[in-house]
């Protein structure tokens, strides 16, 4: 039962954690995008935003099939949450 719990909350927080990136986002028309923007986007990411993508786009793959709670994905992703808190040193 506190695992489930931890493991809810751990999933809670990193929610809360990564909205404000998703916000963050500036929407551009595709007409408006240039030679520059495009090198921009398509640079190499230091490694900490590296990580960062990695991890967003593991929890956002179809994969996991939107998560819904009970789910195997959900366990999945919260074991995937746990786990990388734990390798951050987290307890």
């Amino acid at each position: 039962m506190f695992k489930s719990s931890l493991l809810r909350s751990t999933i809670a927080f990193s929610l809360i954690t990564l909205s404000p990136a998703v916000f963050a986002q500036d929407a551009k028309a595709p007409a408006d995008t240039t030679a520059e923007d495009n090198a921009r986007v398509n640079a190499p990411l230091p490694p900490a935003e590296a990580a960062m993508k990695a991890h967003v786009m593991f929890l956002a793959s179809n994969a996991m099939k939107g998560r819904d709670a009970g789910s195997p994905e959900y366990d999945i992703a919260a074991e995937y949450v746990a786990s990388q808190y734990y390798a951050a040193g987290l307890r």
